[in-house]
């Protein structure tokens, strides 16, 4: 929790110089700083969930599943980054019809990868 409330109140704080406050700013910021923040929140309910299953889990866990959470939230916005780049490639050269065509296209096939895994893991 502590170092998820860090990050948080860091990007607060550096929005707030960059840009004057903590709201508003270019679109790349907001949507950076939104996803950042929304996969920090699924991390700690991951984190909390994880340690309300294994109550008797010792320090060496516990720093074992945030060393794999940091990697795994930088490798999420780094794949958010990537995602947005195409689309916004996408949009300026083939319109505004056809970047809506690719959003929804890659929205299914995100969402079928999801529900194949869920099935894999069963």
């Amino acid at each position: 929790f502590t170092m998820g409330a860090f990050v948080t109140l860091s990007v607060i704080h550096l929005r707030r110089i960059k840009f004057g406050g903590e709201l508003g700013g270019p679109l790349d910021a907001k949507a950076y700083s939104s996803a950042l923040l929304v996969l920090l929140w699924l991390t700690y309910i991951g984190l909390s969930t994880w340690k309300f299953q294994n109550p008797h889990a010792g320090l060496d866990e516990e720093i074992t599943m945030l060393g794999l959470a940091a990697p795994g939230v930088a490798v999420m916005i780094m794949s958010f980054a990537a995602i947005r780049f195409g689309l916004s490639v996408s949009k300026k050269y083939i319109g505004e019809g056809g970047f809506w065509g690719i959003f929804v296209a890659l929205s299914i096939v995100v969402l079928r990868v999801v529900v194949l895994m869920l099935f894999q893991l069963e």
